[in-house]
């Protein structure tokens, strides 16, 4: 009886959490008993299931959510997100907002109008889901969206950004978010987000093409902020003004170039042949480049892109070549004006002002339109840095495709043109970057700025293999190949014989010196260069302690005595057991 006791217990004791399970194992939803768990959230959407499955009945009937499905009406924002509004119907088509995909009928899906999705509306290109108004300017967010069609960004209007400057922004500064000639930064010039029409700021508004509403767009109004359906006020340009003197500052297109800099006979005629532009008119010519970096006079040519205006360079060859041939000499310069858009003005790059880029002598100019003069692949003003026409001893020569003249270009030293000396570059300015006495051209033997595989040691590492020993002190006559009797300074130990190159040539003097080992042999002194170093530091080769005193290291010790005693017993010892020997045998 007790071994079937024995054998019942434990059996009872496994079948108990098995029991308990089919005992509570209901389904997640029950239409009698509705769901087992308040907590479940089966679509992860921020919902209970109970709470989108209202009556309980396990099935999503109209005017409820699915609790499998986040995004019930898949409008692109999840059930939870909806929750605050998803019961209501705001524009009244008989379908809740949970369940609507343009839940105010603005005819722009809710998932275009809060783009992240976070049932916010950030002010990042967005519009209120739920208000077909969502400024309640009057205007319908369609109708919003309609008139940003030169916009990437669709909603516009909520992507204006108060204090970016939109101007300094090369992608941006040719915004047309209305589409009525005039860039964003134009209209709204204290960059504010709203139209202010106070005295002295009378702005446009950026995001509609005919701010007064009189019939003609802003760009075609001669008074754009007054509503007049005759557009017979009188242009804002009244020649002969002499604004040099009396408003010199005035940049009426905020193109940076003073107006008369642009109207430079102060006419009010805009004279291309004579390098003139328009100071009402930022992109004189609607090419897509600003006038202050646009030397080429040619409507209608395609537009830069931003990619190739951010680096600096010119769309074409061709762009530099129009803007040469018109450059008229002795015609004054605007003081930032910067047609090849190389860090450097014009007025700075052709101080005498003649059209050409004297390049010899005491006042050599870098070329106006050109933005790398010397043709090393480094924009003229990041090798010209600090822009004081000097050649510093921390800067290039933009004038000098190779300053250190050492035969790699300074465009292939600084390989990633960022003006500075990175780990894994020469430097433009030193013919030894890493001042191992192996010159740059030398180490680098194709001159491509890399460190081939072929290439003995690294222009800009002074010990290429880290054995110790540094790339000179290696490659001993300096030429680039590893000669007989030369360790590799591509290579730690180069004999084999287990020592670094460094460890063998301590001094690095590229001689064998007494005490040192050859790193280009594995024996030196007839014997293995390792038991050599091995004995030299009483180290134990073969067995037998090298160099190893029986005596305490100092003769002063007590037990010298005693030492010397006992070897002395031991003598004595071996002497009468050599005579007892021959006793023995005679």
């Amino acid at each position: 009886m007790k071994k079937h006791l024995l054998l019942v217990v434990p059996i009872a004791f496994c079948l108990i959490p098995c029991l308990s399970q089919a005992r509570f194992d209901y389904p997640a939803c029950d239409p009698q008993r509705g769901y087992t768990s308040r907590t479940q959230d089966t679509d992860n959407d921020g919902l209970k299931d109970w709470e989108e499955d209202t009556n309980e009945d396990c099935n999503p009937d109209i005017g409820e959510t699915d609790p499998k499905n986040a995004d019930t009406d898949g409008d692109g924002l999840t059930d939870g997100i909806e929750s605050d509004q998803r019961n209501n119907d705001v524009d009244g088509d008989g379908a809740i907002n949970a369940l609507d995909t343009d839940s105010d009928g603005d005819g722009i899906p809710d998932k275009d109008e809060d783009k992240n999705r976070n049932g916010r509306v950030d002010g990042r290109g967005e519009s209120d889901p739920y208000k077909a108004d969502t400024d309640g300017d009057g205007r319908g967010d369609l109708q919003e969206y309609a008139d940003c069609r030169n916009n990437p960004n669709p909603q516009c209007r909520y992507s204006c950004t108060a204090g970016q400057l939109l101007q300094n922004d090369p992608s941006l500064s040719v915004v047309d978010s209305d589409g009525d000639g005039l860039f964003d930064w134009q209209e709204d010039r204290n960059s504010s987000c709203t139209v202010d029409t106070i005295a002295g700021v009378k702005e446009t508004d950026p995001f509609n093409a005919d701010s007064d509403g009189d019939g003609f767009e802003d760009s075609a109004d001669q008074c754009p902020t007054v509503a007049d359906p005759t557009n017979s006020c009188k242009g804002q340009c009244r020649p002969k003004q002499n604004l040099r003197l009396t408003d010199p500052n005035r940049d009426s297109d905020h193109d940076g170039l003073k107006d008369w800099e642009e109207d430079i006979d102060d006419d009010c005629l805009i004279e291309p042949d004579q390098n003139e532009t328009d100071p009402l008119k930022a992109d004189t010519d609607g090419d897509g480049i600003i006038d202050r970096f646009d030397g080429c006079y040619n409507p209608g040519s395609p537009a830069i892109s931003p990619d190739e205006f951010e680096q600096g360079i010119p769309t074409t060859d061709e762009e530099m070549t129009c803007a040469r041939n018109a450059c008229v000499s002795g015609i004054p310069i605007p003081e930032l004006k910067d047609v090849d858009r190389d860090g450097l003005t014009d007025k700075f790059e052709d101080k005498n002002n003649d059209c050409l880029a004297e390049i010899e002598g005491s006042n050599s100019e870098t070329d106006r339109f050109n933005p790398d003069s010397d043709e090393d692949d480094l924009l003229d003003g990041k090798e010209d840095a600090n822009h004081n026409g000097v050649v510093d001893k921390t800067e290039t020569d933009p004038r000098n495709k190779d300053t250190d003249a050492d035969e790699i270009p300074d465009g292939v030293e600084d390989k990633n043109h960022n003006g500075r000396v990175d780990a894994d570059e020469s430097s433009p300015l030193l013919q030894d970057t890493d001042g191992d006495k192996i010159p740059d051209k030398v180490e680098d033997k194709n001159h491509n700025g890399l460190c081939d595989k072929n290439e003995i040691s690294c222009a800009y590492l002074p010990d290429t293999d880290f054995d110790g020993l540094p790339d000179g002190s290696e490659d001993c006559n300096k030429n680039g190949v590893t000669d007989p009797e030369e360790p590799n300074p591509r290579v730690v130990d180069s004999d084999g014989d287990t020592l670094t190159d460094g460890s063998e040539d301590i001094n690095a003097n590229c001689i064998l010196d007494k005490g040192e080992t050859s790193p280009t042999s594995t024996t030196t002194y007839g014997q293995d260069d390792l038991d050599y170093v091995k004995r030299q530091k009483g180290i134990e080769v073969g067995g037998c302690p090298i160099g190893a005193s029986l005596l305490p290291a100092d003769e002063n010790d007590p037990r010298s005595v005693i030492v010397v005693i006992s070897l002395g017993l031991l003598t004595l010892l071996s002497l009468f057991m050599v005579r007892r020997a021959h006793h023995v045998r005679g």
